[in-house]
């Protein structure tokens, strides 16, 4: 309540700019206090506006004034409006009542006038009219640092269900476009409860990208948006809506297409690395309603150089990224292996992706570690971890829509020898009674060996 008193009272420019992306925020997060850097300046917001806005914002922003004023009423002095004046843009803008053309001199009216005019309004009143620019300029991405990892780098790991806290649809709530409001959208269908499901593949899947590459690594569009997107957000980070990173040239190379003999070849890749990013528009995330996801969003690329040659490895390329929520915690990865297989064997790469998010199940595989404190290890009953059919690992590794005829031992190559996953054949699965192989974590090594002797599983923790 003390929000709306102080935006009430408000009566100048500056002030009423305050006030309301205060309330703005409130609103969109459960009555929180404003953080002072979410609070813009007018100089601020409107040179974001005029380089960032979009317009279906500047839609919402004009209907707005309508519900407020009338539908003569016009944003003059932004983009909100037809009209630009380059001695306002860095001011807050005017308005314009076209009821009132017929006069020779047309009246503008101030942010002030047209604040006070909404005050007068009976309660409950409209949305402010300022309130849907300042919403988009809260909700822009965050620039935040690039992952650094080396080694060993955290894989996303989320929940599927819906989740109140995103408003704006559960999944890449900050990279929409004409989206409608409405709240709650579930990205994926229900399965039957036997099938097993790695979001971060699905995703992928969900997005269009091609299924195959034409030689033998995963297509550059998934590597792009798993290894170039979102194993570039450091885990304390995927927490946010939309995030910004700025990675380097060698940063992606090394990630898509890493060197080997201690050649980078950029010459060869920097082409298709550019032209797949060009296309990351093009794979979206689309939802019933007409609601389109961009997992990931082209924001700048290096500077042309002139003479033609590809850019510096230290050149920057700007990108913005939407992590799903609960994307914090997940399963650790071996990065140069995941990266050399997704140049070298593309069912081998997505069966280590979908082994490594099977078996991480916290509460379940990841249990404390009893007299560890707050330390969680790999569970040593083996009856914790999933058993996948012949079906289903011929549907992670080479997807839902392969169709080729493939033997048994085309099926179970991918999944031989991959770093940190084990499998076991003629297992069954206690819970469900399904016969096939057993995924577990090789660093559950004393449950591995029991089972492998075919002895009895040891029970517990």
């Amino acid at each position: 309540m003390a929000l709306i008193d102080d935006l009430l009272a408000a009566d100048q420019a500056a002030e009423i700019l305050h006030h309301v992306a205060r309330a703005t925020w409130a609103k969109a997060h459960d009555g929180a206090e404003c953080p002072a850097d979410c609070i813009p300046t007018w100089p601020v917001l409107v040179s974001w506006w005029v380089e960032h806005g979009s317009e279906s914002v500047a839609r919402e922003a004009r209907e707005v004034l309508s519900n407020v004023l009338g539908d003569g009423a016009m944003w003059m002095g932004w983009p909100l409006g037809s009209d630009q004046p380059t001695d306002v843009r860095a001011t807050h803008p005017r308005v314009i009542d076209v009821r009132e053309s017929g006069s020779v001199d047309i009246p503008f009216l101030d942010m002030a006038e047209v604040h006070r005019r909404w005050t007068k309004l009976p309660v409950p009143r409209p949305r402010h009219p300022l309130a849907p620019v300042i919403d988009a300029w809260q909700r822009r991405p965050v620039s935040v640092s690039v992952e650094t990892r080396a080694d060993r780098r955290i894989m996303p790991t989320w929940r599927i269900s819906p989740t109140p806290e995103r408003e704006r649809g559960v999944l890449f709530g900050g990279l929409v476009e004409d989206r409608p409001r409405v709240a709650d959208l579930p990205l994926f269908p229900e399965l039957e409860p036997a099938r097993h499901r790695v979001p971060l593949l699905e995703i992928v899947d969900a997005t269009g990208v091609p299924l195959r590459s034409p030689g033998h690594g995963a297509p550059i569009e998934a590597r792009l948006i798993v290894r170039g997107g979102l194993l570039m957000i450091r885990p304390e980070d995927r927490g946010r809506t939309t995030v910004r990173i700025a990675v380097t040239v060698r940063e992606l190379l090394d990630g898509l297409y890493p060197p080997r003999n201690g050649k980078r070849r950029i010459a060869q890749y920097w082409p298709k690395i550019e032209a797949a990013l060009r296309r990351a528009r093009d794979f979206t995330v689309t939802d019933a309603t007409g609601g389109r996801w961009f997992p990931l969003a082209l924001r700048r690329l290096p500077a042309e150089r002139p003479d033609g040659k590809p850019p510096a490895l230290d050149d920057l390329v700007v990108l913005d990224l939407a992590p799903p929520p609960g994307a914090t915690r997940g399963t650790s990865i071996d990065l140069p292996l995941l990266d050399e297989m997704g140049v070298t064997s593309g069912p081998a790469w997505y069966a280590y992706i979908a082994g490594r998010s099977l078996v991480w199940r916290p509460g379940t595989t990841r249990r404390p570690v009893p007299k560890a404190g707050d330390r969680w290890g790999w569970s040593r009953d083996p009856n914790n971890y999933p058993v996948l059919t012949l079906a289903a690992l011929r549907r992670f590794a080479f997807g839902a829509a392969d169709e080729k005829h493939r033997t048994r031992a085309e099926i179970l190559e991918p999944w031989q020898g991959l770093p940190d996953v084990v499998f076991v054949p003629n297992q069954t699965d206690v819970r469900t009674g399904i016969r096939g192989y057993r995924l577990l974590p090789a660093e559950a090594a004393e449950a591995v060996r029991r089972l492998s002797a075919g002895s009895v599983p040891m029970r517990g923790k």
